[in-house]
């Protein structure tokens, strides 16, 4: 039992490790990046939220955002993990520069014309 015990913690504690490791690896590829500004258009929006239950209450655990947009000038696509004060200016349909700095969102400016039709 205390082997099933200590192998149990070592692979928690090991993907700890793994995901520390490959954040940092992640943030120091992107403050190395330079920053590109792109033509493009979001595609998709989807927001994602993750709830815990304390007794007969819930709590907000996370919330995060990813936008999926299409570059116009080679009409690839690439979904991007947007901070959520970001999140007020954007819909589904909106044309405008989008700035990164490897695979961190910087900036989206939407262009005032594309805003999209009210349905």
């Amino acid at each position: 039992m205390p082997t099933f015990f200590l192998i149990g913690i070592l692979s928690i504690l090991g993907i700890i490790l793994v995901g520390t490791i490959v954040r940092v690896v992640q943030s120091t590829y992107n403050k190395k990046s330079p920053i590109i500004t792109y033509k493009a258009q979001i595609v998709n929006v989807r927001e994602n939220s993750r709830f815990v239950r304390n007794g007969h209450n819930f709590s907000l655990l996370n919330w995060e955002c990813r936008i999926t947009f299409e570059f116009q000038s080679n009409r690839k696509r690439k979904m991007i993990l947007v901070p959520l004060r970001e999140l007020e200016n954007m819909t589904k349909g909106n044309l405008g520069i989008l700035t990164l700095q490897g695979t961190r969102f910087v900036s989206f400016e939407r262009q005032k014309d594309t805003a999209p039709e009210a349905m």
